[in-house]
């Protein structure tokens, strides 16, 4: 584990991009330390959604799914990087640079059934990002529509956003309408009731 300061690290990973600094495989999974935080310089890439610098780190041989002290994955650190403000055209540029990453890190193999230490998948923090193409990207790469954050009595992602007045704000739209073909549909008993209705008719018929 290696104490760095932010201007150290940043340094860091800019001489990593321009390809003055070469990392072993040792140092580039290695936790560096800012802070209360302990990262890894993968997640630190995937925090500030550098595309091009993830590819790098991954060619050093960077793991894609080790976890922080948190247990994310760097492929969690790219979701949790954005939050909605006010909508996705106010968050436009940081949305399409957060989907640059996300679907980098899935085309190299991250994991997007990795948990954290909530037991909840990568779809928590997508759907809480506000960016419904990095929840359609996650569930494209198989992410884990019926996983439960309590397998005993816990919700899926889809029934846990139904419970919560905060997913009705504008920021969350595009996403609820794009989880919304995934609700289950509701008890309809109507057609059980025409049913019975034309078995009685044809019942009368019979007795005539």
């Amino acid at each position: 584990m290696k104490n760095n300061d932010k201007k150290t690290t940043e340094e860091m990973l800019k001489g990593i991009k321009e390809g003055t600094i070469f990392l072993n495989s040792s140092d580039v999974n290695a936790s560096y330390i800012l802070g209360s935080e302990k990262d890894t310089l993968l997640h630190m890439a995937s925090r500030n959604l550098d595309a091009e610098l993830i590819k790098l780190l991954v060619k050093m041989n960077a793991k894609l799914d080790l976890e922080n002290d948190s247990k994310f994955t760097p492929l969690f650190s790219a979701l949790n990087a954005v939050k909605p403000e006010k909508g996705p055209e106010q968050n436009k540029i940081q949305y399409a640079k957060q989907e640059e990453a996300v679907r980098t890190l899935l085309d190299l193999n991250a994991n997007p059934n990795a948990l954290d230490k909530n037991e909840e998948n990568t779809l928590w923090p997508a759907v809480d990002s506000g960016n419904q193409k990095v929840v359609e990207l996650l569930v494209e790469a198989k992410a884990d529509l019926s996983h439960k954050d309590d397998p005993a009595e816990g919700d899926t992602i889809v029934s846990f956003v139904q419970k919560f007045k905060k997913y009705n704000a504008p920021q969350y739209e595009e996403v609820m309408t794009y989880l919304g073909q995934f609700a289950a549909p509701e008890p309809n008993n109507s057609s059980e009731s025409h049913v019975t209705g034309e078995v009685e008719v044809i019942t009368n018929i019979d007795h005539n």
